[in-house]
This record gives structure tokens, C-alpha cells and sequence, in this order.
């Protein structure tokens, strides 16, 4: 996107961390790569650095998982969920997402600029002209909306937990449990604390 240069930008806070940072990017193979690093909560994808130019990982399917900052992504369909340990055998699992609101009217998720691609971390410099750039800023009258979904892996097959119900997907047999600690605990399952503190109850 162009704007005039009269417009004053505001910082787009669509990056789960304010700065890139140097990672790590493992792949299926065992190989690694290294790169200036962030997470798109818009594009759900993993963004690295080349000088000013900033481009998304493709080919993710290969990818085993990705880290910067002490988080670990990994990658779930098309998109990527970060991994945050629950207990020695059990993880929870953040899909980062955000709307972006224009004068008051929703956009869409997942809305990319005109000038969004992707490309590969190895493949970057054989993009030539067609090469394209995230955009970091929007003008101030752009909303930015943060927002997380929780899920849990059963088996192979990953089960949204941001509620009471899903949970119970996951722990069969621990209904019980489940509606004794929510009656005395009272926590915001939309809290990624609170969330981890009842699973963590339930591992026991």
C-alpha cells in the first residue's frame, strides 16, 4: 500500500512481538536456517527479515518448527500455532489471529495488502522483480484487534479448548473436575494463564 506523505502512520501492532529478532528455522530434513524473525497475527504466518524487505516462509510443510524470543512455532494446515508447554507431556497450543477494523467496518481476517507474498528463506534472492513487501505501518484511522484461540492436541487431531465444552473433548471422564474447578476457581478461559492453570489441574 502507498499513502501520501501528508498521512501520518501509526505502527501496525500485528507482530507478536514488537521487533524481529534472530531465530531458528528447523526443518523436516534436520537442516536449519537462521533469520531475522516475527509472527503476522493477520497473515498467521512466520515473517523473517532481509535488510528492509521482510517476506513469509513458504513451503511450511517442510518446516518442523520455528523459534525466536523463547516461543516455538510449528506449523498446523497453512498456518502456524505457537507451542507452549502445559506439563512434561501435554502442550497448549495458540493460534494468534487479529481484525483489522477501517472507519469502523471490519475488513476481514486474514486481509493482506496488495503487496503481500511469500517466498522461501532460500529462494528470496531468485524472486527478482516479483519479490514483494509486508507492510509494518497503517494510516491511524486502522484499528488493530488482537485475539487468540486455544487448542489441544488429542492423538493426531488438534481440538479448539476456549471453552468448558471443548475441553471436555480432551479429558473424557473429567466432566466433574472440570465444573468443580471452574465453580471454585471462576477463571477466564479466554486467559491463556488462567487456561494453562486449569489444565495443568487436570494432568495431575
Amino acid at each position: 500500500m502507498a499513502f501520501a506523505q501528508d498521512q501520518k502512520p501509526a505502527f501496525l501492532s500485528h507482530y507478536v512481538s514488537p521487533e524481529f529478532s534472530q531465530g531458528v528455522v528447523k526443518k523436516k530434513n534436520g537442516s536449519i536456517e537462521k533469520a531475522s524473525l516475527n509472527y503476522n497475527a493477520v497473515t498467521q504466518e512466520i515473517i523473517f527479515e532481509v535488510g528492509d524487505t521482510k517476506y513469509a516462509l513458504a513451503e511450511i510443510n517442510t518446516i518442523d518448527s520455528v523459534s525466536f524470543q523463547s516461543k516455538k512455532f510449528i506449523p498446523v494446515d497453512s498456518v502456524f500455532y505457537e507451542v507452549v508447554p502445559v506439563s512434561s507431556s501435554s502442550n497448549l497450543y495458540v493460534q494468534h489471529k487479529c481484525r483489522v477494523e477501517l472507519g469502523g467496518a471490519d475488513i476481514g481476517y486474514g486481509s493482506k495488502t496488495q503487496t503481500t507474498a511469500t517466498t522461501s528463506l532460500s529462494s528470496y534472492n531468485n524472486q527478482g522483480s516479483n519479490r514483494m513487501m509486508y507492510n509494518l505501518q497503517l494510516p491511524s484511522e486502522y484499528k488493530i484487534t488482537p485475539y487468540d484461540e486455544y487448542w489441544l492436541k488429542n492423538g493426531n487431531s488438534y481440538i479448539k479448548a476456549n471453552n468448558a465444552k471443548q475441553i471436555q473433548k480432551v479429558y473424557p471422564g473429567k466432566e466433574a473436575e472440570i465444573k468443580s474447578y471452574l465453580k471454585t476457581n471462576k477463571p477466564d478461559l479466554k486467559n491463556q494463564a488462567d487456561l494453562i492453570a486449569l489444565l495443568i489441574a487436570l494432568n495431575k
